[in-house]
């Protein structure tokens, strides 16, 4: 095994480029690189790219270790935003438009929300630094997104062929929790698949809430007219009335038409979708799988429903230069604020020095065969699952 240690604040170390190739990992067709970017909104956003074979993934220390851009045989994974980025947070004002700022710098394929909150703005109550109950304003989806990693290092496994990067990103300031995010990102020669593996900590000496939810974002070529996402579910419901406008009243189709995309369309607003997803009895293994309308290939979710038992499907199928994107989102918790979430029992508690572990893995189908496979992998699940459709909000996702 072969390591090399690209920044340790603690430490005091900090390498501003790196290019290793096959010779110094130890491993053919792969490569990783560093470097900071210049110019714009990505001044100095630090890139880490790595690519294995046919599959390539770009990493974003400087935003709590998001993925900002991958490709697999020459397909694109990820989306084109209305953003010039990546973007450095420090042009990011999470409280502007009504705490909807995070949005100014979103563009990445795969991005965290959360730690200590990850749904709408809106009003919670907190403990001030005089233990004082006071009521305060939570920006949409957190900070960990906006958070620059304090450790980071890349690891060579010959003899295990797995390529890591592991980033470390703390949320912390004084009479606040002390969060911090411990991730290692994971690829194989010859597989499509990423892996993500996180651990979230408490480093309290106090109880700490815990909200984390993976954005995980697909345009084309995997997005297109007819496209639908694939996912087994016990229950659906659409967030609000806008969504419910996409279900049509009939709970026999309504499943379909929530999943099915648009052509882009100018001046689409969004549409969100929950859903309690179905897995494997025997292990929590679940997935969700955005599929072609040729069936030539699919972009694949998995989780673990018992690390994360929410799901939320994003659709933002508005005109190209507007953001043509479907995002699947596996969670702790659904994106409501977090008083909602809290009253409904699925706010995280984390006690001190506890620990909450999450694994998201990535991967791309390609051909009929696989495409079907994937297909037949989430319909064995969906059978043995209850399957009630909401055509309306339900009290069981949060506000009606």
């Amino acid at each position: 095994m072969r390591q090399w240690t690209l920044c340790d604040h603690a430490a005091g170390v900090w390498v501003e480029t790196v290019d290793l190739g096959p010779a110094e990992l130890g491993m053919p067709d792969c490569r990783i690189t560093k470097r900071r970017l210049r110019g714009g909104l990505s001044d100095g956003v630090d890139l880490v790219q790595v690519t294995c074979g046919e599959l390539s993934v770009a990493i974003l220390p400087t935003r709590g270790m998001g993925l900002w851009r991958g490709s697999y045989r020459g397909l694109d994974l990820g989306w084109q935003a209305p953003v010039h980025g990546p973007v450095h947070p420090s042009h990011v004002v999470t409280g502007e438009r009504g705490g909807l700022g995070w949005l100014r710098g979103f563009d990445e394929w795969v991005v965290r929300c959360g730690l200590d909150n990850n749904g709408a703005p809106g009003p919670d109550t907190v403990l001030d630094n005089n233990g004082n109950p006071i009521t305060v304003q939570l920006d949409l989806h957190g900070r960990i997104a906006n958070t620059p990693a304090h450790y980071v290092s890349v690891t060579a496994d010959p003899a295990q062929e797995v390529l890591q990067v592991t980033g470390h990103v703390a949320e912390s300031a004084l009479f606040h929790p002390l969060l911090e995010l411990q991730t290692t990102i994971s690829v194989t020669p010859g597989s499509s698949r990423i892996t993500i593996a996180d651990t979230v900590i408490n480093r309290q000496v106090v109880p700490a809430e815990l909200e984390l939810l993976y954005h995980c974002n697909f345009g084309p070529p995997f997005l297109a007219e007819g496209s639908r996402v694939a996912v087994p579910y016990h229950a659906m419901a659409p967030r609000d009335k806008r969504a419910a406008e996409g279900l049509g009243g009939d709970p026999d189709t309504a499943s379909v038409r929530a999943t099915t995309s648009l052509a882009p369309t100018a001046g689409y607003i969004e549409q969100c979708y929950f859903f309690r997803p179905a897995a494997l009895p025997e292990d929590g293994a679940s997935l969700a799988a955005l599929i072609a309308p040729d069936l030539s290939r699919a972009a694949v979710v998995r989780f673990d429903c018992r690390q994360l038992p929410c799901l939320t499907l994003w659709k933002n199928t508005a005109a190209t230069e507007q953001g043509y994107v479907i995002g699947i989102e596996p969670a702790t918790n659904y994106p409501n604020t977090r008083a909602v979430e809290r009253a409904a029992g699925r706010v995280v508690n984390l006690e001190p020095g506890a620990r909450h572990g999450a694994q998201v893995m990535l991967e791309v189908a390609l051909g009929e065969e696989q495409v079907a496979g994937v297909a037949a992998e989430i319909g064995q699940i969906h059978d043995t699952a209850s399957k009630t459709t909401h055509v309306q909000p339900h009290a069981d996702f949060g506000p009606t």
